[in-house]
């Protein structure tokens, strides 16, 4: 199982979460890219530019998922990602604290 390059890894434990971990990006990545509207809606009003911000964010998904893939990538990718989860948790709490602005997804 090890090796240097794409998927290279020491386990299938590790293997199932690198691809677990992909797919999960890849999947947000996506729908910031085909379903922009519903992020741009959850974005606080201090954001500029919603419309881009979440552009720049799922082509950053979907880098970071093709990048944990890749063991010579895989180090930074992981650490990119982290930094887009703490940079995108604004617009999910601002989703979670007025959900009154969001009806079509409120319980």
């Amino acid at each position: 199982m090890s090796g240097s390059g794409v998927l290279a890894t020491h386990s299938r434990w590790h293997l199932a979460a690198l691809l677990g971990i992909a797919a999960f990006f890849v999947a947000g990545g996506l729908g910031h890219l085909l379903l922009a509207h519903f992020f741009v809606a959850i974005m606080p009003g201090y954001v500029p530019a919603p419309r881009l911000m979440v552009a720049i964010s799922g082509a950053c998904e979907l880098a970071g998922a093709a990048g944990v893939l890749w063991q010579r990538t895989r180090r930074w990718a992981g650490i990119g990602l982290l930094v887009l989860v703490v940079a995108v948790f604004p617009a999910n709490l601002n989703m979670a604290l007025h959900p009154s602005n969001f009806p079509a997804f409120a319980r």
